[in-house]
């Protein structure tokens, strides 16, 4: 099972670190494969698998919230939910009610971040 399908109800700060980190790490290969001129990775079918069979009515709301303050950093949110229509429910991710720290010591370097309530 992918860490964005885990039960969230124990995690830590570090554990939500984790996931931005799997998360960062996705979407950034899949923006790679899609936008850059140069590839990097040169074995792009597994990545754009998983992102394509992401399933967005199972995810929490603070996973949903990382993946558009990660794609609102990477400013591709718009052009990766074309690309995988199964990430649309993205578009309507509110900012979340309370604060997500993904560090114990934030320092808040993203607006895209802090904009969904996210503390890194």
């Amino acid at each position: 099972m992918k860490i964005y399908y885990e039960n969230q109800a124990n995690w830590t700060t570090e554990n939500y670190a984790e996931l931005n980190a799997e998360l960062n790490k996705l979407f950034c290969i899949v923006i790679d494969m899609n936008f850059a001129q140069k590839k990097a990775v040169r074995n792009y079918e597994a990545f754009d698998k998983e992102c394509s069979s992401i399933n967005c009515d199972i995810l929490s709301d603070r996973t949903k919230a990382l993946m558009v303050a990660i794609l609102d950093q990477q400013k591709k949110k718009d052009s990766i939910i074309n690309l995988y229509p199964n990430l649309s429910p993205l578009k309507d991710t509110k900012s979340l009610k309370e604060p997500l720290y993904l560090s114990d010591e934030p320092y808040n370097v993203f607006s895209s971040y802090r904009n969904m309530n996210i503390y890194y």
